[in-house]
């Protein structure tokens, strides 16, 4: 095990924050209205607005030293890595994926020393002459990799360019705005975001990365695995335990949910007289196998209840992709009664896999405080305020190991061939989060990623087993609201927001599904570029209903001029009618409105399960999900308690960690938190008032 050194750069830089230190500077246009900046540890990032972290200090000319200062103290650490390599008598120099790694970190040194040199000359002002390549840092570690890495190595590797080079001039980086596709930036690659175009090709039918991408991900998880950290300390090893009890119970439920569909089709044999039902059979097999302790991982010797889950849900898609059921489908007039036994144990089984509850809640928040280790101490502070806490005691927790999500997009990237994007067949299944009760309805608040299948970004379906869900949702006579949060106006998610409107709008699903759109992205969502000044309150408010115009909201059930009302309602009691709004003002605005339009929307479509819908259920979903529940909460019971604490960490972080191993993305949960933040300092009284006129006082109680 390397040495562990005790140099402060060390102490308060990772080698892996380090590497991805390099990998921003290297990466950067030489642009001076676009600064790097330094966050927590003397991380670099590129400034990007829809990064929303206040711990961020952006450099500007005056402050353009700080950014040299932290360069040389990420050179330090990777020239203490180097010697803990050089000294540590277990390291492998004939690992040619090793010395590959050494090479492509010199590639990076010396590419940001040059972008360096090139920013700082933007500034003749500064008067400041050293260039980074002639400092002590950078000549110490050129030295000691010439000079001693080398003699260790058994042959020269051949010269690559860095990664980055090679994506620069890849053709296809043309396609994106740099700021949202970005798989040269390897800031969005490790915050997993578009994670999604690792899975599609382009129209041609090339992937979107390249080899050299390829060989930095392994080159970052490489050196992380190799910091000395304990990797059986690690707790995201427990997810795949915790995932295959989720499943186990899931598998239990859904049999109690079809348990007199299922009791029928057995008593009358029909699982021996068609193929269909042939299918049938094996998939409530499947379920019992899975439900079964005794497969379970901790007990086991061969296949365990994720495996048999997986072989329930396979099943489940053949019997709805067949024939036979596509012809019952398409002519259910003539139906024999067998057909219609069939027909009712897919469709029962199709909705209890959509709304079946969660069977592990308590073990992932027991994993979330274990992560959070002194985290678990609650503030007085506010609570809000606690969770800000709770959020970077995680981060901090989780810097230490090696990066879940950078792994899994490794296994894609190890396929022979790329099998498409579809987040519910690829393991990230639907369930029930919660329940909440309005008057004396219950809505099931589910987990829901989008239900498409994609190859390439405009070849985008609908999957059967959703609309196998709401197929059953017209027999049991309930009814889904699907708050789709794409952005129709993304090169990346339009497809996929449009194909699920049309599906959501068609005529055999309309009477079923509530469809709305909530965009929360854009130049006026983040309060940019040409809205960056908008701080006069009528000026604010009038432009943010012609944005609605223009498809900030869509398919929201309400006139303009109620509209215009809840806008009216919010700046007059929310904002005690101030005619100037800061630009944080106005981002808590935005968001307050969004939960009003929601929470009047619900009133007004009275539907059994709700989702708010993006490309996996995770981030945007997640925050949102949360969201709309502390805002009921606030409105109704104005304290929080222990209990809700811990249904916050659930709905904020227990998907993502589930699914992809990370953390809820940072910008739009301290976006949400913000919002909640300035509610949490007004009264309970206050909040109904402003919703009394808007006809919201039949909002009772959350469960």
């Amino acid at each position: 095990m390397a040495r562990q050194t005790k140099t402060s750069e060390r102490k308060s830089l990772t080698v892996s924050d380090a590497i991805q230190n390099l990998s921003a500077i290297a990466s950067v246009e030489i642009d001076p209205t676009k600064p790097l900046g330094v966050i927590k540890k003397h991380k670099l990032v590129i400034q990007d607005e829809n990064f929303v972290d206040h711990t961020i200090l952006f450099i500007v000319p005056d402050n353009a030293q700080t950014i040299l200062l932290n360069v040389k103290k990420t050179i330090k650490v990777i020239l203490e890595y180097f010697r803990d390599l050089y000294d540590d008598p277990a390291t492998d120099w004939e690992d040619e994926r090793m010395r590959h790694s050494l090479q492509m970190i010199m590639d990076m040194v010396v590419t940001a020393g040059e972008k360096l040199g090139e920013y700082v000359s933007l500034y003749p002002v500064l008067n400041y002459s050293e260039d980074i390549t002639d400092s002590k840092e950078y000549k110490d570690l050129e030295t000691f990799y010439l000079k001693k890495l080398s003699s260790k190595m058994r042959k020269e590797l051949e010269g690559d360019e860095a990664w980055q080079e090679e994506w620069n001039h890849n053709p296809k980086k043309v396609i994106f705005d740099p700021q949202e596709a970005g798989l040269y930036d390897f800031e969005t690659i490790k915050q997993d975001r578009n994670y999604e175009l690792f899975y599609l090709t382009d129209s041609d039918g090339e992937p979107f990365f390249t080899e050299d991408l390829k060989r930095n991900i392994r080159l970052v998880t490489q050196v992380d695995e190799g910091t000395g950290v304990d990797f059986y300390k690690d707790p995201l090893i427990k997810i795949r335990e915790i995932n295959d009890k989720d499943f186990s119970y899931a598998a239990g439920q859904i049999l109690q949910e079809i348990h007199h569909p299922i009791e029928t089709f057995y008593r009358l044999h029909h699982h021996k007289n068609r193929p269909l039902a042939t299918i049938v059979h094996k998939s409530v097999m499947a379920l019992m196998l899975a439900a079964n302790s005794k497969n379970l991982l901790t007990n086991a010797i061969g296949k365990s209840s994720f495996s048999y889950f997986e072989d329930f849900c396979l099943f489940l898609r053949e019997a709805l992709y067949s024939e036979e059921y596509r012809h019952m489908v398409a002519y259910p007039e003539g139906l024999e009664e067998d057909q219609k036994d069939i027909m009712k144990c897919i469709l029962a089984i199709s909705h209890a896999f959509f709304t079946r509850m969660c069977g592990v809640r308590e073990e992932m928040i027991g994993l979330i405080f274990h992560m959070m280790q002194e985290g678990k101490k609650e503030s007085e502070q506010g609570f809000f305020s606690q969770l800000l806490r709770d959020d970077e005691a995680l981060r901090q927790c989780l810097s230490h190991y090696p990066h879940g999500s950078l792994l899994k997009i490794l296994d894609v990237l190890s396929e022979e061939q790329l099998e498409g994007f579809c987040p519910i067949r690829q393991g990230n299944y639907p369930y029930m989060l919660l329940e909440m009760q309005f008057e004396k309805k219950k809505i099931k608040l589910l987990h829901l990623p989008s239900p498409t299948t994609q190859t390439t970004l405009e070849d985008v379906y609908i999957i059967e087993e959703f609309s196998g869900f709401v197929r059953s949702e017209t027999e049991l006579h309930e009814k889904h609201l699907l708050v789709d949060l794409q952005d129709k106006d993304s090169s990346l998610e339009n497809h996929r927001s449009r194909a699920i409107e049309k599906f959501c709008h068609g005529a055999e699903f309309a009477s079923n599904l509530y469809y709305v759109s909530l965009k929360k992205s854009g130049d006026f969502y983040h309060q940019r570029e040409q809205f960056l000044k908008l701080d006069r309150a009528d000026d604010f408010l009038k432009i943010f209903k012609e944005e609605i115009d223009r498809g900030l909201v869509e398919h929201f059930p309400f006139s303009k001029e109620f509209i215009s009302k809840i806008l009216g309602s919010i700046h007059e009691y929310l904002f005690q009618k101030k005619e100037r709004l800061s630009r944080a003002e106005r981002l808590d605005f935005i968001e307050i409105a969004f939960q009003y339009f929601l929470v009047q929307c619900i009133e007004r479509n009275p539907c059994s399960s709700l989702s708010f819908t993006n490309k996996d259920g995770l981030d945007d979903g997640s925050v949102q999900n949360f969201e709309l529940w502390a805002f009921l909460h606030k409105i109704q019971k104005e304290t929080f308690t222990k209990s809700d604490r811990e249904m916050a960490l659930w709905l904020l972080y227990a998907p993502s960690l589930r699914v992809r191993e990370r953390l809820v993305n940072g910008s739009c949960f301290t976006r949400a938190i913000s919002a909640l933040s300035y509610l949490e300092t007004l009264s309970k009284e206050l909040l109904q008032k402003s919703l009394k006129g808007l006809h919201s006082e039949k909002i009772t109680t959350i469960e």
